[in-house]
């Protein structure tokens, strides 16, 4: 279920805000990212406990940023991940994944499906608000870098589409 859809509170500071949707089961945890989040002028946050919602919002709101609990209800993290790979890859939205510590091996799906960082579901919302400024960092970087990179792409893709056997 979609929250603050009605009354989210939208802060406008100097430079680019970023957009952050927060996609957590807890609705009270999700509460409590955003509440830390929104202590940045800069950041515009809603958040959702419904993995299903998350497209509709990209595709009406486009947020920058998506904290993404992996263990969500309905649709899997990594079935997330692997729909919005085209963003992820033209670097117009950095997805940073939440799972359980000790989940090895969801942690390195996560990066491997694009994420730009994986963390414990059980992080400080505090702490998120770091997580949020490298990342809105890193798609500073990244949309700066759009236009060199574009050149280097095809070759890239190359490389990455070869069969393993060819690499090595």
């Amino acid at each position: 279920m979609l929250h603050n859809s009605k009354n989210y509170k939208t802060h406008r500071g100097t430079g680019r805000d970023l957009k952050i949707l927060v996609a957590y089961d807890l609705p009270t945890r999700a509460s409590a990212f955003e509440e830390a989040l929104n202590a940045n002028p800069n950041f515009i946050v809603r958040t959702t406990s419904d993995a299903r919602e998350i497209e509709p919002l990209f595709n009406k709101w486009h947020f920058d940023i998506l904290f993404l609990d992996m263990h969500m209800a309905h649709l899997p993290g990594s079935i997330v991940l692997a729909h919005f790979s085209r963003a992820i890859k033209a670097k117009e939205l950095a997805v940073i994944a939440m799972c359980n510590v000790d989940d090895f091996a969801m942690l390195e799906r996560a990066l491997v499906l694009g994420a730009l960082d994986a963390c414990a579901i059980n992080i400080p919302p505090a702490e998120a608000m770091g997580r949020a400024h490298a990342a809105g960092r890193w798609l500073k970087i990244k949309s700066s870098q759009k236009i060199s990179d574009s050149g280097d792409k095809a070759d890239i893709d190359s490389i990455t589409t070869m069969p393993f056997s060819m690499l090595g």
